[in-house]
């Protein structure tokens, strides 16, 4: 949170400001782009700061996304799921405290892993969007949020 110090915070500048988390999801097979595991460096971790993310959202009203990346190779759909229904978590709660509507967008990024040899299976779009359905429906229940 020190760093958002560092974003002008101008409270009527439309422009769209998101954190990053990490959803301390379990490594995904490859361990250089695994970046939504406990391992991982790269954004403010889920599991040890969620109290000073929620914190973050409260102080900075220019706050409006959050932006959560997994990898893209060597992770398996429910790596993905999961960091999606923690990130959805998260974003209810911060609603809750800040007012609903303050989260604009969810950035879901990284995108599905491909099949690069013929043994490798590759994850479907259609299979992706089934377990989102099953475990966070309200991702895609309503035009919300911009996923």
């Amino acid at each position: 949170a020190a760093e958002a110090t560092a974003v002008p915070a101008a409270a009527d500048d439309p422009r769209h400001v998101g954190l990053r988390i990490n959803p301390a999801v379990e490594d995904s097979k490859i361990a250089t782009t695994s970046v939504g595991g406990l391992s991982s460096r790269f954004g403010v971790r889920l599991s040890d700061e969620r109290d000073v993310i929620l914190q973050a959202f409260e102080r900075y009203r220019w706050l409006n996304g959050v932006h959560v990346h997994v990898g893209s190779q060597g992770v398996a759909i429910e790596q993905l799921v999961d960091a999606a229904v923690r990130i959805l978590d998260l974003v209810e709660e911060i609603e809750r405290r800040c007012g609903a509507g303050r989260i604009q967008r969810i950035d879901l990024g990284g995108g599905l892993p491909v099949a690069y040899r013929d043994s490798e299976h590759a994850v479907s779009i259609d299979a992706y969007v089934a377990a989102l359905r099953e475990r966070a429906p309200a991702l895609l229940d309503a035009p919300r949020w911009t996923l």
